[in-house]
């Protein structure tokens, strides 16, 4: 049976294997496991996560020692199957809250990026739109300026050919420099920002990654209020 419930939690997300043990989990060659009594006792719900971090959930009836899986049935209905769905879901949402981090970008390049900007600034993505699960920003922690905005997208709002989804980075430029950077390959005309001040930057192009490196290193800088301020960015309250 189709589990639902799993799919829409773990969604777009990555185990952080490094917490499983402080939460309780056990491992084996080829999982990690873990076991819950809910509602008094009269349900055990086992976890096992696999080394890539796939995640399976069942419920056993405790009494009877056999599966119970009316939860995972849309439709059904009434107080016992809602009371299991809720504790169920409330237990699978805490072993993500804790477990695993948001991942909705996928390519190498994007998960490379993210993770040199919380070594280097110490600041990770944040989703502040419900209505925009696909798009994240870097700011600083002194101006509240954002440097950085992550999306995903259909190439052709950037006037490609094409309507397969790509992961870029808007970041502030220089404007003397902007046109000579500007290829529409890797550096296209800023998405949803002020296209004076803003590039936005193709992470599934050929960019080497120190290069984009460097350019947030220009957008984090630029980003201090120390810099020349752009006016109408998306938000103009961090522009």
């Amino acid at each position: 049976m189709k589990n639902y419930i799993t799919e829409e939690i773990f969604k777009d997300t990555q185990c952080d294997f490094s917490s499983l043990r402080a939460f309780g989990f056990s491992c084996s060659a080829d999982f990690y496991s873990y076991a819950e009594d809910i509602l008094d006792g009269q349900f055990k719900l086992l976890v096992r996560i696999s080394k890539r971090g796939n995640v399976e959930a069942k419920l056993i009836e405790t009494q009877f020692g056999e599966e119970y899986s009316l939860h995972l049935v849309e439709e059904a209905r009434g107080e016992l199957v809602n009371r299991v769905r809720k504790a169920y879901r409330a237990l699978l949402e805490k072993i993500a809250s804790r477990c695993f981090k948001k991942s909705v970008f996928k390519s190498a390049s994007a998960r490379r990026l993210i993770l040199h900007i919380e070594k280097t600034y110490g600041d990770s993505p944040q989703f502040l739109w419900e209505k925009s699960p696909k798009v994240a920003v870097f700011r600083r922690r002194d101006s509240g300026k954002w440097y950085g905005v992550l999306m995903v997208i259909p190439s052709d709002k950037l006037g490609l050919d094409s309507d397969r989804d790509m992961e870029i980075i808007n970041l502030r430029i220089d404007p003397n420099i902007l046109s000579g950077t500007v290829d529409n390959e890797g550096y296209f005309n800023a998405y949803h920002m002020n296209k004076k001040h803003w590039v936005s930057l193709n992470l599934n192009s050929a960019v080497p990654m120190r290069e984009i490196y460097d350019r947030v290193e220009y957008s984090f800088s630029a980003a201090s209020g120390k810099m020349h301020r752009s006016r109408n960015c998306a938000d103009s309250k961090h522009s």
